[in-house]
């Protein structure tokens, strides 16, 4: 203990001089983990008295339990290492100079050790884990704890765009008292332990350290001790069971708690059963919305005994609609004659209609006197034995009523088990449904895009209430029920409406739920000769029953044309190498295709697939598939029969050829595109030049010969600009169309004067990525004399992911590493000068252009300019070197008249030169050349017919 106080003591820990003071006060500004305005915001007396907060925090705040910053729990510290609380020093100092070092926990929610393990094992940094996580890992969605999942922790609080630093402060500032997993209940944890609150630990840091070794439970779906004694294997190694499960357990198969012996169905029946008799025990009542005006929806709910499940059903709708305040929803109940508990739940509604049958009149005639008296736009048919998900009615609502044609919405109908019931219905030619995508995952691809389809189940189907009665409703020659749905689809067919399968509104679906599935097939049977009879003309147009849950067969209408992208992955613009320029070819092929067409997405990197944040980028009608390798490349083009294919980047093309090598009868008759994106051989040399290697003309030549020789099987080649398009004409015959980019410019008001600061925008995905080169280059180059003339005016904001630790640890004081940011247009509104000091790249500088259409004037590398084809001093500024690139930036920042002239010329150009619908008229020739060939051979196909 003596030795170190003694190393303390020589710290200057001990000290309580002036200088050593503010030589703390450096330290832990320089650390980051003192918040000056969070201390004020949490500790209202210190902002009250106008007290300095770091003095404060210096001479009596760390004494007096308060914490620092969101980052540093001094409760925690002191708990978990109690010689620092012996020692009578300011915890967080002591972490600076010691704990960060040695890995110590600064709070619940970080863990250095496992973290440093898990993620800083490939690499020698200078980074603390704690810095780490916050310069890099946090913005490439890295854990900063085994238990804390940032991804499944941003949706649980609505946000799941948020980065995992956002969503760990989030945590954080919240007390660490949210859930930070699907399968940690803090609720749950203190209620069962009672100890927990007592040791002053938050409950994640108590379960992770000692209670998930005690054979403490974090919630009711997972049981530690079974778990343990199930895997010795993870009890030997003395890990933590829940950590070992999220990150292992989970990934083999592992479960949880032990295997339960009712079915999904069973288990759904007990808990609806349970959740009512508890309702029913209590004074609790549902009440709904209720608004003034005419309804935007009316559910119509039919009601026949199942009283567990009717309320299941009623009060998730319920709570929907609390959650839709941009909808007006009115709500029918129609009961059917039930002798269960039915009767009794029913009086403890509020905010619904209620029609009451002293017999069972069937589900058919109660619909039809339902809908008779309606007051919603739109009628929405939703079975008892059904689960509403959150954003479902919106969703369906947000389909039918942007679009007129549509005469009925469906929507992804999910079983208790948690697959797929049915995602849209094929009809065969002798009169049989089926459920297209039955027993598939949720998330699988095949069933989450948008498209027209024979029709959907009333389980869950909104329609127009007009329509509906128009059409005279469910046809009553099908009473009791079965079949009235898909008569009713048809009918919208004949009539010109269209009807849609929309994946975003799902249902949880019992299944059978008011009627015995013996009952329920018998009454199919019968029905369906009816319905035989009724639409024998149009059922000589459907598939044969052997081809019902084909992929042909899952849409309504042939499509016209069938389109197939392959690119490595989803086009999210704020990732860059080039996926701006992916996004716009995408939409071009949709704007044109996607109503009459069939337009499918394959990604050659395999990722997870999150379908919220792909449908914020990717229009709902495009099919997306996971095509990492050759042989996934030769099963979709079998499955797809594209007519176009489009295959983006070289190594891509590569591989495709390689599918066809293997596989030459699976292209068929489709025509290929060949997007060349960028020509990288162009980049690899102007890179090896840069640093000292250059290449000699016959390498440079090679080089160029190989990646334009992946395009011999093309028959079109698109470039991303002149320079490059000059290069596939010289080397090949085949038509080449330059495709730059298309940009949406939305020029931002701000003026000179009410603008500051530099901007940079850009993806950083390597430490010799060209974005790393050419921030590396402008920090130690650039930025010091930017400094030197402007003073403390300078600063530099970088938009972008950064996988780049060196970027991280070589930002200079002034810049600012922003991270991802989905939205620029603030960004570009607020700077005023806009940087691209890329020594080394191929294409065209797609940002630049977006900072340009937005209005943002730049000062860019003499590389870029010729890319570009613009004029030093007209369009935008060009440095040559680091001293002119400095001068440029310098002078733009500083010279309104210079600085109004270049964004003026400078978006004048872009618009001209890169207008979104000239981008997609030059995409449209392109497709129009190879479309023209294909046609001939689209008869053939083994397809619904168009009606």
């Amino acid at each position: 203990m003596k030795k170190i106080a003694r190393l303390l003591a020589s710290a200057g820990i001990f000290s309580r001089n002036n200088k050593t003071h503010s030589l703390d006060q450096d330290m832990y500004v320089k650390s980051g983990l003192f918040d000056a305005n969070w201390y004020l915001s949490v500790n209202e007396d210190v902002r009250a008295r106008g007290l300095d907060p770091l003095q404060h925090y210096q001479q009596f705040g760390w004494r007096e339990m308060r914490d620092p910053s969101p980052h540093f729990s001094i409760w925690t510290y002191l708990t978990l290492y109690p010689r620092v609380r012996e020692l009578g020093i300011d915890p967080l100092k002591h972490f600076i100079l010691f704990g960060a070092r040695e890995y110590r926990i600064p709070n619940p929610a970080f863990d250095p050790t496992w973290y440093a393990q898990e993620y800083m094992h490939t690499s020698v940094s200078s980074l603390t884990p704690l810095e780490h996580f916050l310069a890099v890992g946090g913005e490439n969605g890295y854990w900063p704890h085994p238990l804390f999942d940032p991804k499944w922790y941003a949706a649980s609080i609505g946000r799941p765009a948020i980065t995992a630093t956002e969503a760990y402060l989030h945590f954080l500032r919240r007390g660490c008292l949210a859930n930070p997993n699907g399968f940690f209940d803090n609720n749950y944890y203190l209620g069962e332990n009672a100890d927990v609150t007592k040791s002053g630990l938050s409950p994640i840091a108590h379960y992770y350290l000692f209670g998930g070794f005690e054979g403490r439970n974090p919630s009711e779906c997972f049981q530690s001790q079974w778990y343990l004694k199930t895997n010795p294997d993870v009890a030997s190694c003395g890990i933590n069971p829940l950590r070992h499960y999220l990150h292992k357990g989970q990934h083999e198969g592992r479960l949880t708690r032990p295997p339960s012996t009712l079915s999904a169905k069973d288990l759904f029946s007990e808990l609806a059963s349970f959740r009512l008799a508890n309702f029913m025990r209590s004074d609790a009542y549902i009440a709904f919305p209720t608004k003034d005006g005419m309804p935007d929806v009316t559910v119509v709910i039919v009601l026949y005994n199942r009283a567990n499940l009717s309320f299941e059903c009623v009060d998730s709708l319920c709570k929907v609609a609390h959650a839709s305040p941009d909808l007006n929803i009115e709500t029918i109940l129609f009961d059917n004659g039930s002798s269960d508990e039915t009767e009794q739940w029913l009086t403890r509604l509020r905010g619904v209609k209620i029609v009451r049958s002293p017999d069972n009149i069937g589900y058919l005639r109660a619909v039809n006197h339902c809908a008779a008296h309606a007051r919603g736009k739109y009628l929405l048919l939703l079975n008892n034995d059904t689960q509403v998900l959150y954003g479902s009615i919106e969703a369906a609502h947000r389909v039918i009523d942007r679009d007129a044609t549509i005469g009925a919405v469906g929507g992804l109908l999910v079983l208790p088990d948690g697959t797929v019931q049915e995602a849209g219905c094929t009809i065969s030619k002798d009169g049989g449904c089926t459920g297209y995508g039955r027993g598939l995952a949720l998330s699988d691809p095949e069933v989450m895009f948008r498209r027209k389809v024979d029709y959907c189940s009333g389980a869950f189907l909104m329609t127009r209430t007009d329509l509906f009665r128009s059409i005279g409703g469910f046809d009553e020659a099908y009473a009791p029920a079965y079949y009235e749905d898909t008569d009713y689809c048809v009918n919208l067919w004949k009539s010109n409406y269209k009807v849609v399968y929309e994946p975003t509104a799902a249902v949880i679906h019992f299944e059978f739920g008011s009627a015995t599935r013996k009952w329920a097939e018998e009454q199919q049977l019968k029905n369906r000769q009816l319905f035989v009879r009724k639409h024998g003309a149009y059922l000589e147009t459907r598939c044969a029953p052997d081809q019902a849950n084909s992929p042909a067969a899952r849409f309504s209408v042939r499509p016209k044309h069938r389109i197939l992208l392959i690119d490595d992955c989803v086009p999210f613009p704020w990732k860059g190498q080039g996926l701006p320029r992916s996004k716009a070819l995408l939409d071009s092929v949709v704007a044109q295709f996607a109503e009459t067409g069939q337009i499918f997405l394959c990604l050659t990197n395999k990722g997870d697939l999150d379908w919220t944040e792909i449908r914020k980028v990717v229009d709902p009608r495009v099919e997306l598939r996971i095509t990492d390798g050759c042989e996934k490349i030769a099963l979709a083009l079998a499955e797809f029969c594209p007519d176009v294919t489009i295959v983006s980047r070289p190594h891509n093309m590569r591989m495709f050829n390689a599918a066809l090598d293997d596989h030459p009868e699976a292209a068929g008759s489709s025509k290929i595109i060949y997007d060349a994106e960028a020509l990288f051989a162009v980049r690899e040399a102007r890179k090896q030049k840069l640093y000292g290697h250059p290449l000699s003309d016959s390498q440079v030549d090679s080089l160029l010969g190989e990646e334009t020789a992946v395009a011999q099987r093309a028959e079109i080649i698109l470039a991303a600009s002149s320079m490059e398009g000059a290069i596939f004409q010289q080397r090949s015959s085949k038509p080449t169309f330059v495709i730059g980019h298309a940009i949406n410019s939305r020029l931002t008001a701000a003026s000179f004067d009410q603008r500051s600061g530099f901007l940079f925008v850009g993806a950083i995905h390597a430490d010799d990525a060209p974005n790393a080169d050419a921030l590396l280059w402008f920090f130690e180059n650039v930025w010091p004399i930017i400094v030197s003339r402007l003073g403390t005016s300078a600063l530099l904001k970088i938009a972008g992911r950064n996988f780049s630790e060196e970027v991280a640890a070589q930002c200079p004081s002034g810049v600012e590493l922003l991270g991802p940011v989905p939205d620029l247009q603030p960004l570009y509104e607020e700077a005023r000068v806009f940087i691209a000091p890329t020594r080394f790249s191929a294409g065209i500088p797609l940002k630049v252009l977006e900072a340009s259409g937005a209005g943002l004037p730049c000062v860019i590398t003499e590389q870029l300019r010729e890319q570009l084809g613009w004029r030093s001093g007209h369009e935008a500024l060009v440095g040559s070197d680091a001293e002119e690139f400095a001068e440029r930036c310098i002078n733009l920042y500083q010279d309104r008249h210079l600085w109004t002239s270049v964004r003026e010329a400078a978006h004048q150009s872009v618009q001209s030169g890169y207008d979104v619908l000239a981008f997609r008229r030059t995409v449209g020739l392109a497709l129009a050349q190879v479309i023209e060939h294909a046609d001939a051979g689209q008869a053939s196909r083994d397809a619904p017919h168009v009606l």
